[in-house]
């Protein structure tokens, strides 16, 4: 898939990362949310090729937003771009499903590269899958005859 059709869902209320992120990326069509709820809204209403999220949002947290995408969606790959760097940050949003963790601002700076990969990466497993599932069914449909 060409990343000019790729789906970003970036939930962070920093409207100058939103910018940054949408000038430095401009192959990538984004939808900005900016608060917990809204993203939420939108992670179950939209489809998306993927999810960055900020770990502080005024009325809750990226690391439930993680949580409430994984129980919907475990495969969709998810980025946090975020100021809270710590090594704990990073290893609570893993724990949480989290695809990958930058740093802000230097993480901006890889993030659209980090972007393709993982949806590349996703793509693969998804592709992977659906061939074995019709390896499966095309032995099954043999061992019937």
């Amino acid at each position: 898939m060409s990343s000019l059709h790729y789906h970003v869902l970036c939930v962070d209320d920093d409207l100058d990362t939103c910018e940054v992120l949408q000038l430095s990326c401009p192959n990538i069509r984004f939808t900005f949310a900016h608060t917990f709820a809204s993203g939420l809204e939108f992670v179950k209403s939209g489809v998306f090729d993927l999810y960055v999220l900020d770990t502080w949002l005024p009325d809750g947290s990226g690391l439930e937003l993680c949580r409430e995408i994984r129980t919907a969606d475990s495969l969709t790959p998810v980025i946090f771009l975020s100021a809270a760097a710590y090594v704990q940050d990073h290893q609570r949003a893993i724990d949480e499903g989290a695809s990958a963790y930058l740093d802000k601002p230097s993480g901006l700076l890889r993030v659209e590269a980090t972007i393709k990969d993982l949806i590349s990466e996703a793509e693969s497993r998804s592709l992977s899958a659906k061939v074995a599932g019709c390896s499966r069914c095309a032995s099954l449909s043999k061992s019937s005859l």
